[in-house]
């Protein structure tokens, strides 16, 4: 007799398996839905600032690492070539912008061997140029390095100045985003994240 019963609850158990099946391929409720809005919502909450954060960072990463290998580049080029190679402010695709301390349109690295230091004169080739900086405020330098960094061929500062700072300020970031590249005395760049010192 009781596996009569327990046969006779078979087809009842499988009827109500199929509607459960049938219930689940017919889609999401309307409660399952908003519940499932709201937790995403409240992930976005929580990931765009992080996110917007995490791009600022990116991109002031990137653009000291250029920076950095640019001084480095102008260090060993003079090396190299044996002459005096200069890293200078831009103002346009070939063109220094002299003495001052924004460096906020780019910079030009050149082989500075003819007439006035610090500037192009004509025949003097560039090696690589950088356009204005993207992502970034304000790009200040110290007055010790105002408006060039130049390297004799001895891989050392022309003008040997006590320290250098340039202070990069990232758009829409905090002010501990902001980053300063530093060189020394002998022409080494280092970043820091307080002022040089």
């Amino acid at each position: 007799m009781r596996n009569r019963s327990n046969l006779a609850h078979i087809p009842r158990r499988l009827a109500r398996r199929r509607s459960a099946a049938e219930r689940s391929r017919a889609g999401f409720t309307l409660i399952e839905l908003m519940v499932t809005v709201a937790v995403l919502a409240i992930l976005a909450a929580i990931a765009i600032p992080s996110m917007s954060q995490l791009i600022v960072r990116s991109r002031m990463d990137a653009t000291l690492h250029e920076f950095v290998s640019a001084i480095n580049m102008a260090r060993s080029e003079a090396v190299r070539r044996a002459t005096r190679v200069t890293l200078c402010r831009a103002t346009g695709p070939t063109t220094c912008g002299g003495a001052g301390t924004t460096w906020a349109s780019g910079w030009i690295v050149f082989v500075d061997d003819l007439a006035t230091a610090g500037l192009i004169d004509a025949g003097e080739e560039i090696i690589k140029s950088r356009s204005a900086w993207v992502g970034m405020d304000s790009v200040i330098t110290s007055a010790s390095v105002s408006g060039s960094i130049s390297y004799t061929s001895n891989g050392q500062l022309e003008n040997a100045f006590n320290l250098g700072q340039i202070a990069f300020t990232p758009k829409g970031g905090a002010a501990s985003d902001m980053r300063y590249v530093c060189i020394n005395r002998t022409g080494r760049p280092r970043v820091d994240e307080l002022p040089c010192s």
